[in-house]
């Protein structure tokens, strides 16, 4: 290392070794030759030495003070904090989201605490403690100043700040406040928490990745005095019944966001959205991937309580690594939940990340299509999973449908997988809506004479069909077929639309009693379907047209119904018995057999083989109560039919109680389907 000369040093002691020699050799030329004179190099050299040393000597030249400002309740955070500094046994870390009053709570501190230190350093973090500590704009230091001609590098000169920091808090007390110390790691960070002083530390990351130090979570004001306090005090004046209702409504918005809620009392008038400065500042403090922005963009419109860890993971294939730099930097909450006997892991982001999140990350149909149509691939197929397994997916499903309330064209069969889950689990005047939204979009942008404007409106159908409209599901049956039979096929999905098409109106035309129309209707079906099976290889078939081969059997057991209806049992059995066989190979089809058991149950109850009959509708209510619930219009079906079969045996009690049960369900959930109503109180009277 090259020495540095002490040039001013030097100089020094010469002057007073000269005075030295001029002292002793009075009688000299070069002596004293008054006592003023030397009275006057006596204080020239006192004065030049006193220069000297305090050149020489290291000091903090300047201490932080905070200026008065606002600040309401935390009183116990503050308590929490003169304890941990008190043990001095490193620092204590102030960790949350940002605009939650960490700084705040640190300058507090500072105001209660400040005649107890002789220094109190506040440094803000911004790119490394390495850089921190060496800017001496930041951090200055009497005697003490980076240069290259003397200390070559940074890491010399850190070395050097440290000791001379270190030096200086062993002869006196220190308060080190480092503010908004965001990085996850940092090589100098176990040099700088080891300072011999008190150390408070503000950070929007999670502290547990940095070792064991003494932390402290910093929330929204906690109890009902705290926030009195912060009305008064952000507030001049009483508040009108309107404001105090936007106030609360608005709190509950932001879970108690300590700036959010300053800015809202301070902008009544204005109105209380998040500003854009605001929201982008939760996320400017970290160096977000495009993974990372992606996956608070997903779950910015998932609901407020969290979605579980493993159906995020099937629905979006974010990295483990994403969802814990995300974690660790307190921008997603992970948690437990425990839903009956099971525990799953949950992510969550506190109602202002998700509410910043939209605004910055702007989710859209575009940007969310994958996950949107993940969630759809997970909700297809929910005919065969019970009630219970569907209704945990439902959150997720309405969340998906609020965020995006003006849906795409070109989603319309993803989005229509969604709203079939809704109608399916009982929410019919939600799935109608979104339904009808589905059905203006792909009109506006595909046109009216367009395949995929008639496969929407025959979904649309069927939300009015299960919610027992039956009316106005013949309408869209009937404009659906209209559509799909005038339309130019896009692909060979039409033949298959139209055969499904036609089998919902032969069904309107059996429920009327026009059985040679109906079994007309469904022959064409079968032609149609089977076109459509010799003309598609299986493995380039969608995925929602993957059951095809479940609607083939259905037309057969529609053909069956007709022929029982004429009398023709013998051929009806048979139907039902192949289609029965057929369905019976795939293992995802457990509910479905219910439709082929109800026509089993008719022809037993017409051959007088009502113990066969009664085990069938006993067996077939059970399993419509597990997958569909206890109001939904198949499990109606199955209780009638279980009904009719007890009236049959003469256990006039028994049906009675069925008819009860499906007559209190239709008046209450079904009001408009009077002829069924009135059908259910003719079999009760007979009883």
């Amino acid at each position: 290392m090259k020495v540095q000369k002490r040039y001013q040093e030097e100089l020094l002691e010469w002057k007073e070794r000269l005075y030295q020699l001029r002292a002793r050799y009075r009688d000299t030329p070069p002596g004293f030759h008054t006592s003023q004179e030397e009275a006057q190099v006596v204080k020239r050299l006192k004065r030049e030495r006193q220069e000297y040393q305090k050149q020489s000597r290291y000091r903090f030249a300047a201490s932080y003070c905070p200026t008065e400002e606002c600040f309401v309740g935390r009183q116990g955070y503050l308590a929490r904090m003169e304890e941990m500094l008190r043990r001095e046994n490193g620092p204590v870390i102030l960790y949350g989201i940002g605009g939650i009053g960490k700084t705040a709570l640190a300058r507090e501190y500072i105001r209660k605490h400040a005649k107890q230190y002789d220094t109190v350093l506040f440094l803000s973090y911004n790119i490394g403690f390495q850089e921190l500590i060496c800017d001496d704009f930041q951090l200055p230091i009497e005697n003490l100043r980076f240069t290259t001609e003397k200390y070559e590098s940074k890491s010399r000169y850190f070395a050097e700040k440290m000791n001379v920091i270190a030096e200086l808090a062993r002869s006196t007390k220190v308060l080190l406040v480092i503010d908004d110390c965001n990085r996850r790691r940092d090589a100098r960070l176990r040099e700088v928490f080891s300072l011999p002083c008190d150390i408070l530390v503000t950070t929007r990351t999670d502290p547990s990745c940095w070792g064991d130090f003494s932390a402290i979570c910093v929330k929204e004001l906690e109890t009902e005095e705290e926030w009195k306090q912060f009305l008064r005090a952000y507030h001049q004046g009483e508040f009108t019944a309107e404001e105090r209702k936007r106030i609360r409504d608005y709190r509950l918005r932001v879970k108690g966001h300590t700036l959010l809620m300053q800015l809202c009392l301070r902008g009544l008038e204005t109105g209380v959205e998040m500003p854009e400065k605001v929201a982008k500042d939760f996320f400017s403090r970290f160096p977000l991937r495009k993974e990372e922005k992606q996956i608070l963009r997903e779950l910015s419109v998932m609901p407020v309580q969290g979605i579980p860890l493993a159906l995020y993971r099937e629905i979006s294939r974010a990295s483990s690594q994403a969802l814990d730099c995300l974690a660790g930097y307190l921008l997603i909450g992970r948690g437990k939940s425990q839903e009956g006997s099971r525990a799953e892991e949950m992510l969550t982001l506190h109602p202002v990340i998700a509410e910043a999140a939209r605004k910055v990350f702007s989710p859209s149909m575009d940007n969310c299509r994958k996950m949107i149509s993940a969630l759809s691939a997970k909700t297809w197929n929910a005919w065969n999973r019970t009630y219970q397994e569907n209704q945990r997916m439902v959150p997720y499903v309405f969340a998906v449908l609020k965020a995006f309330p003006r849906p795409a064209a070109w989603m319309a069969r993803q989005l229509d997988e969604l709203v079939t889950l809704l109608w399916i689990q009982g929410y019919y005047a939600e799935a109608k809506a979104y339904s009808k939204k589905i059905v203006k979009a792909v009109i506006s942008y595909y046109g009216e004479n367009h395949q995929i404007t008639g496969e929407m409106c025959l979904r649309l159908a069927a939300v009015y069909y299960n919610s027992m409209d039956f009316s106005r599901a013949e309408e869209w049956y009937r404009k659906a077929y209209c559509i799909l039979k005038n339309c130019p096929p896009t692909d060979s999905r039409h033949e298959y639309l139209l055969s499904t098409v036609l089998w919902k109106l032969a069904r309107s035309c059996r429920y009327q009693g026009d059985y040679e129309a109906a079994l007309k209707m469904l022959d064409e079906a079968v032609v149609r379907m089977e076109r459509f099976r010799d003309s598609t290889r299986i493995r380039e078939l969608p995925l929602q047209d993957g059951d095809w081969q479940i609607e083939y059997q259905y037309l057969l057991i529609d053909q069956a119904k007709c022929y029982l209806k004429q009398g023709k049992s013998r051929e009806a059995e048979e139907n039902c018995r192949r289609g029965m066989v057929e369905i019976q190979k795939r293992q995802d089809t457990s509910y479905r057999e219910n439709e082929f058991n109800s026509l089993l149950a008719e022809i037993y109850l017409e051959k007088g083989r009502l113990t066969e009959a009664e085990g069938l509708c006993r067996g077939m209510v059970k399993k419509a109560e597990r997958f569909r619930g206890r109001n939904f219009k198949d499990t109606l079906s199955c209780r009638e039919l279980l009904g009719d079969v007890y009236a049959a045996q003469g256990k006039r009690e028994n049906a009675r109680r069925e008819y009860d049960t499906v007559l209190e369900c239709l008046v209450r959930d079904y009001p408009y389907q009077l002829q069924w109503t009135e059908k259910i109180r003719q079999k009760r009277l007979q009883c």
